[in-house]
């Protein structure tokens, strides 16, 4: 008689043990470089290279008491601004809105500022979901490379 009780749960775990499960897990697409690029980022680091040796010649990584150097932050529609912090002025912040450009089979972003009109230009080399590594290009018409020096901006999240 017990057995006949028990077979019934017994069923009922099965049951429910084996019924499926249409609630897929479905793995996170991956971010678009232009998705992943949106965003503020604060300047953390400038490093300069050597160009020829590619030896780390300098490393800045303190704006006097201000967080960060800087930042920059760039939104949908093209549109972005750079902030400077400047630390001789108890930080105080100096904004520059503009627009911004992708392209993505050279890894390249062009940054303009309306006001001014001065572009520059960087290649991204290392990014993810916190952190980001521009190699910069040129700003305003000057070229790093010009001068030996591969300088290389760190941002984060």
């Amino acid at each position: 008689m017990k057995q006949l009780f028990y077979f019934p749960l017994l069923l009922i775990f099965i049951v429910i043990g084996c019924s499926s499960d249409d609630s897929q897990v479905l793995p996170p697409q991956k971010k678009s470089l232009e998705e992943q690029l949106l965003g503020k980022w604060n300047m953390t680091t400038f490093n300069f290279y050597d160009t020829e040796s590619g030896d780390l010649v300098q490393a800045l990584t303190e704006n006097g008491n201000c967080s960060y150097f800087g930042y920059m932050e760039l939104m949908t529609e093209g549109k972005e601004t750079v902030g400077y912090y400047n630390a001789q002025n108890n930080c105080s912040e100096q904004k520059h809105p503009g627009t911004w450009i992708l392209n993505e089979g050279s890894k390249e972003i062009v940054l303009k500022v309306s006001q001014s009109g001065m572009e520059a230009a960087y290649r991204i080399l290392h990014i993810d979901n916190n952190e980001m590594e521009l190699q910069v290009i040129h700003e305003g018409g000057v070229r790093p490379s010009d001068s030996g020096i591969d300088l290389h901006v760190l941002f984060e999240k």
